[in-house]
């Protein structure tokens, strides 16, 4: 459910900033001053969309998260200097460290921006040798144009998801946590990091058909759950990347396209126990983590050659 606040005096905006961010020290020029927050939830992810009508210098404690942020309007500046960082329509970027308080001048600024927990990170890929400590990102700024239009789809996608859910009243935690680790995938794609991007030879070496197996028997198992890489490499005692060759070299699937197909399998078992005077197509699929009912329909047909509904009927 999308929650709004809206505040016209600096000092209740810095109490809403601070309750929402963290503790902010605000200096406004002009008479005019409306910050407008509207911000919806997905697992561990919060998708806000900030307007700030007004002319406006911040200056901002650490937020203790990885804040990632496209103008839609206006004009931001971060630093000072020759250090000083400035976006424009379009522009996507990282507002600072998640351990470093900022300082920054926005200018009738509107924004969409993701709140991450760093730590969802670590689940979707592995810090490379040497790096020393958590993944980490390297820089404030997309690694290219297409980088960025990439994260401005999936930064959509993840937003059109958590509303579908909060409509349809039915988000399934898992399904919640796999779109946070999408966004998650997207910001290590879309700036540079510390993260490992290619398997080593010891992960070639352990993407064998008994690694393999054991992936496979842990997302037989754990369907239902909320499953991560993390999970899944921890289970199968390797890495990430040796999951994710494994599942490429012996199956030419992804580790998530198979959970999808295991999970798919589970929906048609409970249609065709079903009956359609006592079961819904829509009960089923979101029991197993589906909340978008079309994109679902097309999956459920280019896996079984029909519709969800041709199946209960039957």
């Amino acid at each position: 459910m999308t929650q709004v606040f809206e505040s016209t005096e600096i000092g209740a905006s810095e109490d809403l900033l601070r309750d929402k961010y963290s503790a902010m020290r605000l200096r406004a020029s002009g008479s005019r001053h409306l910050l407008r927050l509207e911000q919806d939830r997905i697992g561990r992810v919060r998708l806000d969309r900030t307007t700030f009508q007004m002319d406006l210098d911040l200056e901002a404690d650490p937020l203790g998260a990885l804040v990632v942020a496209r103008v839609v309007d206006g004009h931001a500046s971060y630093g000072r200097g020759a250090a000083q960082r400035r976006y424009c329509r379009g522009d996507v970027y990282v507002t600072a460290d998640p351990d470093a308080g900022f300082i920054a001048s926005l200018h009738d600024y509107q924004g969409e921006i993701a709140v991450l927990d760093p730590a969802l990170l670590g689940q979707v890929a592995e810090p490379a040798p040497g790096s020393h400590g958590p993944i980490r990102l390297l820089d404030h700024e997309p690694v290219s144009a297409q980088a960025t239009a990439m994260w401005r789809r999936t930064y959509r996608f993840a937003l059109a998801g958590s509303r579908a859910c909060a409509d349809a009243g039915a988000t399934r935690p898992f399904y919640a946590q796999a779109v946070a680790r999408l966004l998650a995938a997207a910001t290590l794609a879309t700036f540079p990091t510390t993260a490992l991007t290619e398997p080593t030879a010891a992960d070639r070496a352990a993407a064998d058909t008994r690694t393999l197996h054991r992936s496979t028997e842990f997302i037989e198992a754990h369907a239902i759950h909320d499953i991560s890489l993390r999970d899944i490499a921890d289970a199968s005692g390797v890495t990430i990347r040796a999951v994710q060759l494994a599942f490429r070299r012996h199956l030419d699937l992804t580790p998530t396209m198979y959970l999808r197909k295991v999970r798919l399998r589970h929906v048609r078992g409970g249609l065709v126990a079903g009956s359609p005077e006592m079961t819904t197509v829509t009960a089923v699929a979101s029991q197993w983590g589906f909340s978008n009912l079309g994109r679902f329909a097309a999956q459920y047909r280019a896996e079984f050659g029909e519709l969800p509904a041709q199946t209960l009927r039957r």
